[in-house]
């Protein structure tokens, strides 16, 4: 009986007997099974004993539905308890609960989560793993607690194959009040913490175990249990009876085993694994005299096989002999019979169902084939193609034996072990090679087609080995690689896996004093490009691997000797892809070059050059010039030890290049690292110009930027606005930047800040984000001074990444008003003036004093009246500046004197 059946008429039980406590039931079931569509079944009982039944259909993860449909249940205020099993936990979810009205809304653990009434939410529904899983659960709601039930840790099915039998281990966490388990044949096993072991079953058996309680509301099914054992009986019944030999059908492979699974279960059955599917054609042979027979199969498809078994039960798990490829080549293999002995041989098809044709031959043979090796010889010196080696290492049961090729060479006779040569062959044509036995023509044997497509490289082998030279601190000279022709070098298969041939060979010393080398993969013909390392302690052949890993742009190989010679094998994972591979080969130079060069606090005649010593040098040298200048080699500045090292005397708005190597001493300098580039900001802007970050009005700024930018008005006494028409810099969220201006309101970065609203003192608004953001945004804005000295300071810094266009703005300057001087009610005119300026104010006026541009005192008086004329008639034509003084006030007018 299936599980859901089971649950449904529990379900019934249910309803019919507890209607009268005034109880309610949901009942949940799902077919389960991976990826199926899962069936939910929502029943509701209300305490008035009508009830309804909804049915919903998955619960979305695979487009199975809208998922399990809430109900409501109406419940008389008041404590209850729930109960919930599920089949994915082994065990029940006990939980009170207090309310008026719950849904049936289960999180992942069985457990029950209240309903509003509202919620529609089906974020509850059950996760991947126990959608496919989970095989039912049962969700109880009544008054009272009726039992603690059984909690099941796991339930595992033992298969013991050998004697045709399983058992059913069942992991108990916690007894409960659970009594028995029970299998539906008569068996009962008492409950106890631990392991309570059910069975032993008969393999074909279906086992569904119940959990009993001493109260039978907390009684649940565990789950329904059979073997993955061989049923070797079927299998043996149905196969394919040989009466006798020889033996000859052709055929399609198609559902006549029965069902098992496995593999051809030792190494040398060919393939272990993908095989073996269930649906394997099986035939069956006894034996009438001790004799040798030979199995052929001719597959017409690819991925198949033939395993020998010489019992039912192996099959599967003990493979005789047998062979399988991924070709539509013939699988040929001798096979010693015993007399009495039945054999099974399965024909096999990766991957199941079976549909490959085939024509399988068995026949009994009449002498003993020869044993040979063919040998493809490279000939590409002399006559640019090759030669085969056919070596005969045992004649069987013949006494001569007559080979030949089938491109018109001379037959060739051998009466005792030995090799014969045929050849040479043009590249890539295709030669069979016939050994016909002279004594019995049932044992000649006849070649697959051999041949060499092009010459090999030369270094196809261990031995042969290209040179390579290590580059000190840089890459050595590019090497050049080409596997196509290369074969398979004999040595033992490197640890990482899936190597099949076509592997290149390289030697290389490790400089003194290092201990390490770089691999640099420049290009590559290879899908994935293997590299393995090997140290020559050992002879080709016994070579002891000690480095394995792809090798997609570098890769480092440390602990190696210095002075010593380690061999370097390149080849394709898997694919066997043949072409170019170009790749060079460092290590650590004994004086290092620097690396992390930046440059910071760029300014209009300035900047700073820092860099990483990544050796112990204490001095450097640098060379450098306008952008573009042609390298010497020869220091510009030597020997520095300032660090960060500062430009100075640089033009503004100006481009420089610069190269920095260490010196280590003793003559032992590093290589060059460079050109790199930086630029000096542009002047200050003047009122009335424009005002940019350093990428200019088209560019964006640099990464690793530190730039102070302080606006100051043309004349003394006015005010700096900068209108801001454009503005992004990388942000870090709402309240921080990735790269940001802070704005000082005075003439250095000591003033105080005018801060964004988002936080901090640094503006940003990201505006290559989807949705703009940042601390602040500048953009429309206008920042006006409001320091005595009319300055505005911008500091702007980035970090070493993410750049963004800047910003754009324009600078205004305007003189300060007087009510912004404080000094309301006071007049000054006329403004030119000719000869005299009057003064008036509400206040008395204290002191007045007047400056050229140049800032020198050119006129002084101290009226201490409200109203004062000034004499400026001997002052020279031009503009002045005022100051005066009321109630200790002082202040700036400017004035043009006529």
């Amino acid at each position: 009986m299936k599980k859901i059946t089971l649950q449904i008429f529990a379900f019934l039980a249910f309803v019919c007997c507890w209607q009268t406590n005034a109880q309610s039931i949901i009942n949940i079931t799902t077919s389960g099974g991976s990826f199926a569509t899962e069936k939910w079944v929502n029943v509701t009982t209300e305490i008035n004993g009508g009830g309804t039944q909804i049915w919903g259909q998955g619960d979305g993860t695979y487009g199975n539905g809208p998922g399990l449909i809430n109900q409501n249940i109406t419940l008389p205020a008041g404590t209850y308890y729930v109960n919930c099993y599920d089949k994915y936990a082994d065990g029940w979810d006990g939980t009170l609960i207090s309310a008026t009205a719950y849904g049936n809304i289960l999180n992942n653990n069985g457990g029950v989560s209240p309903n509003d009434g509202t919620d529609t939410d089906t974020s509850f529904a059950w996760g991947d793993t126990q959608a496919q899983e989970l095989e039912a659960s049962l969700v109880i709601i009544v008054p009272v607690a009726p039992c603690v039930s059984t909690a099941i840790a796991s339930s595992t099915v033992v298969d013991d194959c050998g004697a045709s039998q399983f058992s059913i281990d069942v992991l108990i966490s916690d007894a409960g009040d659970g009594s028995n388990i029970t299998d539906g044949l008569g068996g009962s096993f008492p409950i106890a913490s631990g392991t309570v072991t059910a069975g032993p079953y008969t393999i074909g058996d279906v086992i569904t175990l119940e959990v009993e309680h001493t109260n039978a509301l907390c009684d649940y099914t565990l789950g329904t249990y059979s073997t993955g054992c061989t049923i070797p009986g079927e299998i043996c019944e149905n196969s394919i009876i040989i009466g006798g030999l020889p033996y000859s059908t052709t055929d399609n492979t198609s559902n006549y085993g029965d069902d098992y699974s496995g593999s051809p279960g030792a190494s040398d059955c060919g393939t272990t694994s993908g095989y073996l599917g269930g649906d394997d054609v099986v035939y069956s042979y006894t034996a009438i005299s001790d004799t040798s027979i030979n199995v052929s199969m001719t597959p017409t498809g690819t991925w198949s096989g033939i395993f020998v078994y010489t019992d039912c039960a192996d099959i599967g798990v003990a493979c005789a002999t047998g062979v399988s490829g991924s070709s539509t080549a013939a699988r040929n293999f001798d096979l010693t019979v015993s007399n009495g002995t039945t054999y099974y041989f399965v024909i096999s098809t990766f991957p199941s169902p079976q549909s490959t044709a085939y024509t399988l031959n068995i026949v009994e043979n009449t002498c003993t084939a020869a044993t040979v090796n063919y040998v493809i010889v490279d000939d590409c010196d002399v006559s640019g193609g090759f030669y085969i080696d056919v070596n005969i290492s045992d004649l069987g049961s013949a006494t001569a034996l007559t080979i030949s090729d089938d491109q018109g060479s001379t037959p060739q006779a051998l009466t005792a072990v030995g090799t014969v040569t045929f050849g040479p062959f043009v590249n890539a044509t295709n030669v069979v090679i016939t050994i016909l036995d002279d004594n019995d023509g049932n044992c000649t044997i006849v070649s697959s087609v051999l041949t060499q497509t092009v010459c090999p490289p030369s270094n196809t082998n261990c031995a042969t080995a290209e040179a390579i030279t290590v580059g000190l601190g840089v890459c050595g000279p590019t090497v050049t690689g080409n596997n196509t022709g290369a074969t398979d070098s004999g040595e033992a298969d490197p640890s990482c896996g899936n190597y099949a041939g076509g592997d290149i060979w390289y030697s290389f010393v490790v400089p003194a004093d290092r201990s390490q080398v770089t691999v640099e993969l420049g290009t590559s013909a290879f899908s994935t490009t293997k590299m393995a390392v090997y140290n020559t302690t050992m002879p080709c052949g016994s070579l002891v691997e000690i480095f394995c890993d792809n090798l997609y742009t570098t890769k480092t190989v440390t602990g190696l000797t210095s002075g010593d010679t380690y061999l370097l094998r390149l080849y394709d994972w898997g694919n066997d892809d043949l072409g170019e591979v170009t790749f060079c080969v460092s290590t650590l130079a004994s004086c290092p070059a620097p690396t992390g060069i930046v440059v910071t606090n760029r300014a209009t005649t300035s900047a700073d050059l820092n860099w990483t010593e990544n050796g112990t040098a204490a001095l450097w040298d640098i060379e450098w010039g306008a952008t573009g200048f042609t390298a010497t080699g020869t220091p510009t500045i030597e020997d520095t030890a300032t660090k960060p090292y500062g430009f100075t005397g640089l033009t503004a708005s100006t481009a420089y290049d610069f190269y920095v190597r260490s010196d280590c001493g003793g003559g032992d300098v590093s290589a060059w690292v460079g050109p790199f580039t930086f630029a000096t900001t542009d002047l200050p802007p003047a009122c009335g110009g424009n005002f940019y970050d350093e990428g200019g009005l088209a560019g964006d700024y640099s990464n690793n930027s530190n730039i102070t930018t302080t606006i100051c008005p043309d004349l003394p006494g006015d005010t700096v606005n900068v209108n801001f028409t454009f503005f992004s810099t990388e942000n870090r969220g709402a309240t921080d930047c990735w790269d940001g201006l802070t704005i000082h309101d005075g003439p250095d970065a000591t003033a105080a800040t005018i801060d964004p609203p988002g936080g901090g003192t640094r503006w940003c608004w990201d505006r290559d984000d989807t949705t703009p953001g940042g601390t602040g945004d500048l953009q429309g804005m206008t920042i006006t001074s409001t320091d005595p000295s009319g300055c505005l300071t911008f500091v702007f810094t980035s970090d070493g990444s993410g750049l963004r266009e800047g910003w754009e703005a324009n600078v205004t300057c305007t003189a300060l008003s007087l009510l912004e001087f404080g000094l309301t009610g006071f007049t000054y005119f006329p403004n030119p003036v000719t000869n005299s300026l009057s003064l008036r104010g509400v206040q008395n006026i204290q002191n007045v004093a007047v400056y050229n541009m140049l800032g020198q005192e050119v006129l002084r008086t101290v009226p201490n009246n409200a109203a004062s004329d000034i004499d400026m008639s001997n002052l020279q034509t031009g503009a002045y500046f005022v100051k005066v003084t009321i109630e200790n006030t002082t202040k700036t007018i400017r004035i043009i004197k006529n």
